[in-house]
């Protein structure tokens, strides 16, 4: 039967009415997955001041009061691990979580437990990973990681294994020779190549490699 005029009237209306309610679900979703990516940032930025608080602090650098230092970074990692395991999928809750765990390790590391460090260098290069293979162009996560796994190395070869450290100080050195090359105007890249030469070389040494450790530091 042909489509009187107040039928297809009644159907623009439904078409349009279905419209304004499918519009409104999704202005009501994007505006609830802001609120709750802008209440993440907010709180990742709060993790990040409270680390920077840390490092900054003047008293808490002495060496008197390393062990201090590493019971509040290790107490700021406990508070917010929960809030790191709700929200992994947010890269920089990671990226803060990685950071938190460098320095706890290389607050550790002062202190001598050297294990504990190895474990706390091994987290943040693990998080640097995941954030290596999810963001493949920024130099930031490469910095970050190739830091992470040449102190492994260095870990290992202070731990005895100096064979099992030659692969991660490789592989650092490797990653950190590229951004060195790639922006030489960067100081840090050439200083951080530098040291991992020279831990990579001691490893070499260790094992008996002589001219392996010299051809690396010619």
């Amino acid at each position: 039967r042909p489509w009187t005029a107040r039928t297809l009237a009644l159907l623009v209306l439904l078409i349009l009415a279905s419209q304004v309610v499918i519009s409104r679900l999704w202005f009501e979703t994007w505006r609830y997955a802001r609120r709750a990516d802008e209440s993440v940032i907010m709180a990742a930025g709060l993790l990040d001041g409270d680390l920077e608080m840390l490092e900054q602090n003047e008293q808490l650098k002495s060496p008197n009061l390393a062990d201090l230092r590493r019971q509040l970074l290790a107490d700021l990692i406990r508070r917010n691990q929960d809030f790191y395991e709700k929200n992994l999928a947010h890269p920089l809750v990671r990226e803060r979580m990685s950071t938190a765990y460098y320095r706890l390790a290389q607050v550790t590391h002062s202190i001598g437990s050297r294990s504990e460090t190895l474990e706390g260098f091994e987290r943040a290069r693990d998080i640097s990973a995941s954030l290596m293979r999810e963001f493949p162009n920024e130099v930031r996560h490469r910095h970050h990681w190739a830091n992470a796994q040449g102190a492994i190395g260095l870990m290992r070869s202070q731990l005895e294994d100096n064979l099992g450290s030659l692969e991660p100080l490789e592989q650092s050195r490797a990653t950190l020779r590229a951004l060195a090359l790639a922006e030489p105007d960067h100081p840090k890249y050439l200083e951080h190549y530098a040291g991992t030469c020279l831990n990579l070389s001691n490893s070499l040494l260790q094992l008996g490699r002589f001219a392996d450790a010299r051809e690396l530091l010619e």
